[in-house]
């Protein structure tokens, strides 16, 4: 029952905020791997759609959903090359950022989730450009052991 009742509130919560949002966005971005995640995979790339609501003139929150498909690559592990497997990680996640005419800081705190790698949480601080619905920024992923640097471009609506 207590789970019912949680799932209700967040549908509850989740069409307030499409009903109300000021934009709903799509966006691609190219994803480069760093850190031990970068020497097992290759440049991969993403899909979002997001949720913009400006709370002043200056400052928003924002809701992101998103995949990320990643294509593994040989590692030298002790004379013995092993192939990595491709990997689609998925996200939900929620941030907000702060605006100086079209420029913005921001960032994100996130849930990745994938049946091939390990769930985690993950905080992305972010820094774009806003020109009318054309969005263009650039993203570092902090995960527990994923890490990577996305550059994304959206178009709301």
């Amino acid at each position: 029952m207590k789970k019912n009742g949680i799932a209700t509130l967040v549908l509850a919560a989740a069409v307030f905020w499409v009903t109300n949002a000021s934009a709903i966005g799509v966006g691609v971005g190219v994803i480069l791997p760093t850190s031990d995640f970068g020497d097992a995979y290759d440049v991969g790339y993403g899909a979002h759609v997001v949720l913009d609501y400006p709370v002043t003139p200056l400052a928003s929150i924002y809701a992101d959903l998103g995949w990320q498909g990643f294509k593994g690559k040989g590692v030298d592990l002790d004379s013995a090359e092993l192939d990595a497997p491709d990997i689609s990680i998925f996200n939900a996640s929620a941030g907000g950022r702060v605006g100086l005419g079209s420029f913005y800081l921001g960032a994100e705190l996130g849930y990745y989730f994938s049946d091939d790698v390990d769930n985690e949480v993950g905080l992305t601080p972010l820094i774009g450009l806003g020109l009318g619905p054309v969005d263009v920024s650039a993203r570092y992923k902090l995960l527990d052991d994923l890490e990577w640097f996305e550059l994304r471009g959206s178009l709301s609506f």
